[in-house]
């Protein structure tokens, strides 16, 4: 009797060992399958994202082409409304070169913005991206030589009210959407 249980044991054991290998196994498996699931996921992704930066790059293009475009247009300033109550919106300022780096900008009150990029010329001064972050800087806290470069006129610029800023802006748009942007 004592043989037959020692026996039957033994079986339990032997049983055991072979479930814990073949769980073994079907764990390397699963790992392996996994492996192989995140590498295929990781060459999609680096893919995707070569596919992202050559559009990107495209983009850039296109826009640098779009602007030099527009500088080269640089059509006349419509007239304001004759409604306007308002003293006549000085001119808009002489359109800006293609390039849109500006290096480090410091203005009248010892600000300094460095590596700054132009994004966007609007009637009292200039957006742009810079390492602390996008800012505007207005035209009346820019020095003259930077004031120049944008065709700004100091004088036109203290005399601006809210309202002709306004005009300005919208005839920059208006401009805008007349040439397709």
């Amino acid at each position: 009797m004592n043989y037959f249980l020692i026996l039957i044991i033994m079986g339990l054991c032997w049983g055991g060992y072979f479930e814990y290998r073949a769980l073994v196994r079907q764990s390397a498996k699963d790992q392996q399958e996994a492996k192989a699931e995140v590498s295929m996921e990781m060459d999609k992704l680096e893919s995707d994202n070569k596919k992202l930066t050559a559009d990107n790059a495209q983009l850039q293009q296109e826009l640098n082409d779009a602007q030099a475009k527009l500088v080269a247009m640089a059509p006349a300033v419509p007239a304001a409304p004759a409604g306007n109550s308002a003293a006549p919106a000085p001119a808009l300022p002489a359109p800006v070169r293609p390039s849109n780096s500006l290096g480090t900008i410091i203005t009248r009150d010892g600000k300094t913005f460095s590596n700054g990029q132009l994004l966007k010329v609007e009637a009292s001064g200039i957006t742009i991206s810079c390492a602390s972050g996008i800012t505007q800087v207005k035209f009346l806290e820019m020095k003259p030589d930077l004031q120049m470069r944008f065709g700004f006129d100091p004088r036109l610029g203290a005399e601006l009210t809210e309202a002709q800023v306004q005009v300005l802006e919208d005839q920059r748009k208006a401009i805008a959407l007349t040439n397709g942007n």
